[in-house]
């Protein structure tokens, strides 16, 4: 089976809060399967203090592991702050989707993460003791950046930007019936999952080894995960896996 062709028939749940038609539901219908729309997480605006374009060039390195995190914070700022942004020589990020968000926004990232988790990310930015950094995040995030980039020496001012909200649709169970396989992309669509609909009861594809322990942590099979940890290498993962279950009944 030619690999663009792979999900042909099959039925995958899309549970990551993107429009129908975004990225990853593109990416399953190009290699010829049928997206299930069931978006389990809603993004939400929280109340922060902006920093003014002084504070903004006061930090060594602007840090941001999400394309959330990105568009909450630079869409925040006042002119002169986002033209700091805009020529700021430090932006890091956790990975490909992160930085195309900074390039929209006029930007450029400095640092990519080689594998796109945060604490790749941390190892990645060279010269940090005695640095300040700021990372704007979401309500509720892993530490590990935070952890790592201070035992490094650095100064981390970590700025809450936006939330994620639990939004499980009514008619859930109905959407996701004879589903040939679900995707999540976060550890909270994991949890949204498991405390509306219990365990899955099909294949299941993690974005990546964070989400995938999450999973675990839940008592889930996780069949596949994506490498690189990106909406490509998940679709990869699972490509690979549905034509190696065609292979094995052939």
């Amino acid at each position: 089976m030619s690999a663009h062709r792979a999900l042909s028939g099959r039925r995958v749940v899309v549970t990551r809060p993107e429009p129908r038609g975004g990225p990853l539901a593109t990416a399953i219908a190009d290699a010829g399967g049928e997206p299930v729309h069931l978006p389990l997480l809603r993004v939400a605006a929280v109340a922060f203090e902006v920093p003014s374009a002084g504070n903004l060039s006061s930090y060594d390195h602007l840090v941001f592991t999400s394309a959330t995190g990105v568009a909450m914070f630079v869409d925040a700022l006042s002119a002169e702050a986002r033209n700091v942004f805009v020529r700021h020589p430090g932006v890091a990020v956790v990975g490909p989707a992160t930085a195309r968000a900074v390039v929209e926004r006029g930007g450029r990232a400095a640092v990519v993460a080689p594998e796109h988790v945060a604490e790749s990310l941390a190892d990645t930015i060279r010269s940090v003791r005695g640095g300040r950094l700021l990372w704007p995040r979401a309500e509720v995030a892993r530490r590990a950046l935070a952890t790592r980039l201070r035992a490094r020496g650095a100064t981390v001012a970590e700025l809450v930007v936006y939330r994620t909200v639990a939004e499980v649709p009514t008619n859930a169970t109905d959407t996701v019936r004879d589903a040939d396989a679900v995707t999540f992309t976060s550890p909270s669509g994991v949890a949204a999952w498991v405390r509306t609909l219990g365990t899955p009861r099909t294949r299941v594809v993690c974005i990546g080894p964070i989400t995938a322990a999450a999973a675990h942590a839940q008592g889930i099979h996780v069949d596949a995960v994506g490498h690189p940890f990106t909406i490509p290498g998940l679709v990869y993962a699972l490509c690979r896996l549905f034509e190696s279950s065609t292979a094995r009944r052939a």
